[in-house]
């Protein structure tokens, strides 16, 4: 290649190939400069004509007329032309050996570095700089982890979730060329997961004033901060510690929440209905002791009872606790007999609910007059009327299975039974038998109590088997054809014909299985029904009955082949 050098004399060199996909070369000539690749050797070499053809040029400072110049060191080198010892013009030329500078740029405003990866959200874009200050940038390259290399001219989306390794690199106009870089950034998408808790006393979500409200937020990347606030307009408050609800008074409240990670993801606000309780129960303590005349007596239980009642508006009694004449103080679960104590007694008690408020009583005084003592409870007893079946330490009953309570007192008499089925808060008073439809196993417990409130409590489990058996009629050969025109969807089958029934029942087991056929009488099922005899239409019935008296009925109408 030659390159004019001012406009009377030429510098011969040759071209090399580039290392990155383009022709670069040992020398490049702007509108300003000379730039020699370090470590070229160029010839220099003049072409002139007319009164300048015996002019020579030499690098300033050497002894050299004409010939090769190796540029082993960087940095700016004189030229001068002679001609008889005379100074015709006096040049320059820079020798470069310096690749290009590079720098990562991308567009994130939230980013921030983990171990050297950068992390990243939604948006993100990266370009690569290059810049080099003398013979200038040639091309600049970069590729995606173990992908070909592009040419890097605009910005570069990553727009998927994922870690990407970033190599980049770059060569300038003489073929200087810079390492390759390596940058890792992992794009996060998801945003962060924040969850809540209580502490201190609570109920469902009911909160007292001394409760406090946690939040804990989760990023699988990294968590920024979590904010909250309590009303829908209200400025968001960065969440550092465990909300405090003292200052709140009694009602409801609702709390909006949400969190944000470093790469900028930011979580769907979040909210939580609560319900602040600041009341404390109502106490109701009262001496009761039941009496009863039957004929000329006056009978009582002979053991006049503490009777305590706490109502809580809104989170439930949670506990009660009794004194009696300043004694210590004991957890109340259901009236208490006060024969131990005799004359005039003081009751003190209080009662906490479900979120700690704690209610006070006042001293209580009664005095107690027994009359003629019943001590004795009832003798109480049940029976089961209808289908049942005890097996596997297991009774079974059905839906039509009565079950009868009873019960007998020798003293004051009988008053009233009271039973409960499956726990149930409020008891039932027994009027007479009943039965159970609910299916599966169930828990009955009853108490009988006589005219001066002495009761007993019995009880017992059953399962409940409403479920009818399962039948299946198989026949022993395949239809002919349909029948007559009258009846087209009838199934005629081969004099021959046998049917088989099968029966199966999951709890309390198979007892019956009977076939009527053409409305006669129901015959038990032994074996195979046949029909070798009896040609013509039929109309089968048939009937399975399990343990508890659950049955299920199928009818199946056909014509067994007329010879």
């Amino acid at each position: 290649m030659n390159l004019k050098i001012p406009f009377f004399f030429l510098l011969s060199i040759a071209p090399i190939a580039g290392a990155i996909g383009q022709a670069v070369h040992a020398v490049i000539q702007d509108s300003t400069s000379v730039y020699v690749r370090q470590g070229e050797e160029i010839k220099i070499s003049i072409s002139a004509t007319g009164e300048f053809k015996d002019a020579v040029a030499i690098p300033f400072g050497t002894t050299e007329q004409e010939g090769y110049f190796k540029a082993e060191r960087k940095g700016l080198y004189h030229l001068e032309l002679k001609q008889k010892g005379n100074k015709l013009f006096r040049g320059k030329f820079i020798v470069d050996g310096d690749a290009p500078m590079l720098e990562f740029l991308h567009n994130a405003d939230k980013i921030w570095t983990d171990n050297d990866v950068l992390v990243a959200g939604q948006g993100f874009r990266f370009q690569i700089k290059a810049t080099e200050k003398q013979s200038g940038v040639g091309r600049t390259e970069y590729a995606l982890g173990e992908g070909g290399f592009s040419e890097a001219k605009e910005w570069v989306n990553l727009d998927k979730e994922g870690q990407y390794k970033i190599r980049f690199r770059s060569i300038d106009r003489l073929g200087n060329m810079s390492r390759e870089y390596n940058q890792i950034v992992k794009i996060d998408l998801t945003a962060p997961e924040t969850d809540y808790s209580f502490q201190g006393e609570y109920y469902e979500q009911i909160l007292s004033s001394g409760s406090k409200i946690k939040l804990t937020a989760k990023d699988h990347v990294g968590l920024d901060k979590v904010y909250y606030r309590w009303d829908e307009g209200s400025k968001w408050l960065e969440y550092t510690a465990p909300i405090d609800l003292k200052r709140f008074k009694e009602g409801p409240a609702i709390l909006y929440y949400y969190a944000s990670d470093k790469a900028g993801n930011t979580e769907e606000e979040k909210n939580i209905s609560i319900f602040i309780d600041n009341t404390p129960p109502l106490l109701i303590e009262e001496i009761t002791g039941t009496t009863f005349m039957a004929g000329d007596k006056e009978y009582s239980s002979g053991r006049s009872q503490l009777k305590i009642t706490a109502v809580d508006n809104k989170s439930g009694v949670k506990e009660i606790y009794y004194s009696v004449n300043d004694g210590p103080f004991v957890l109340y679960s259901r009236p208490v007999f006060l024969s131990s104590w005799k004359g005039s007694i003081n009751i003190k008690s209080y009662a906490i609910d479900n979120v700690g408020n704690r209610s006070q009583s006042s001293g209580n005084r009664n005095s107690i007059s027994i009359p003629v003592v019943d001590l004795e409870a009832p003798e109480s007893k049940h029976a089961f009327s209808g289908p049942s079946i005890y097996f596997n330490d297991t009774l079974y009953i059905g839906p039509k299975t009565s079950i009868s309570l009873s019960a007998h007192d020798q003293e004051s008499g009988l008053d009233r039974i009271e039973y409960y089925i499956d726990g149930q808060v409020e008891p039932i008073v027994y009027n007479q038998a009943f039965s159970l439809e609910k299916h599966g196993y169930q828990k009955l417990s009853y108490e009988a109590f006589d005219m001066v409130e002495n009761s007993v409590v019995n009880e017992f489990k059953v399962f409940v088997d409403t479920l009818s058996p399962d039948l299946n009629i198989f026949f022993s050969m395949p239809p002919l054809s349909t029948d007559q025109e009258d009846k087209p969807d009838l199934l005629v089958y081969p004099t021959h014909t046998a049917v088989f029934l099968t029966v199966f029942d999951k709890h309390s087991g198979f007892k019956e299985l009977s076939y009527s056929i053409n409305q006669r009488a129901m015959l038990p099922y032994t074996g195979p029904i046949t029909f070798e005899n009896d040609p013509g239409a039929k109309t089968l019935i048939i009937r399975a009955t399990d343990q508890t008296g659950n049955s299920i009925e199928k009818v199946m109408e056909f014509v067994i082949e007329v010879q």
